[in-house]
């Protein structure tokens, strides 16, 4: 059976490393679940979640040798404390630019590139999150810059990756 979240974190752990400022620089981490879980999974964690790729559970279509997805992501990096009180425009140049939209970019050529996924279109969904806090009781409980990639994609059982 085909495992979409191990092909996404073989893909994850090929990553290079971001600096994140501050003399952070850190390996991309991958989870997968509901916001339960991530909240979870940043409890445990704390700031060894980031940055962070995560991917949001969603319907699996399977067939005999590949399984299609309309797979979402959330790509994010949790505030220093200097960050906290920037407007949008700083954590344009800051966080979006230098960090956060490189490394979509580089997700997305490492899953092109995985001999386990192709991209159903050429297409891509983005949804910026400057400065994302939520106070919900089933909301993140850290303060992000993040954002939303939403692609559809195939995912393919071949033994290379």
């Amino acid at each position: 059976m085909i495992v979409i979240e191990d092909i996404l974190e073989k893909v994850v752990n090929g990553l290079s490393e971001v600096n994140l400022g501050d003399n952070r620089v850190q390996f991309p981490v991958f989870g997968w679940g509901n916001k339960d879980e991530l909240n979870r999974y940043l409890e445990e964690h704390q700031d060894k979640s980031y940055p962070l790729i995560w991917l949001m559970p969603n319907n699996k279509n399977y067939s005999v040798k590949r399984v299609s997805q309309r797979s979402e992501f959330i790509i994010a990096v949790n505030h220093t404390k200097e960050e906290i009180d920037l407007m949008n425009d700083q954590r344009m140049d800051l966080v979006f630019k230098t960090i956060l939209y490189p490394l979509m970019e580089n997700f997305l050529k490492g899953i092109n590139q995985s001999r386990n996924a192709t991209f159903d279109n050429t297409g891509f969904d983005v949804f910026d999150y400057p400065n994302y806090k939520t106070s919900g009781d089933n909301d993140v409980v850290h303060l992000w810059d993040a954002l939303t990639l939403t692609i559809d994609a195939t995912y393919l059982n071949n033994c290379k990756s």
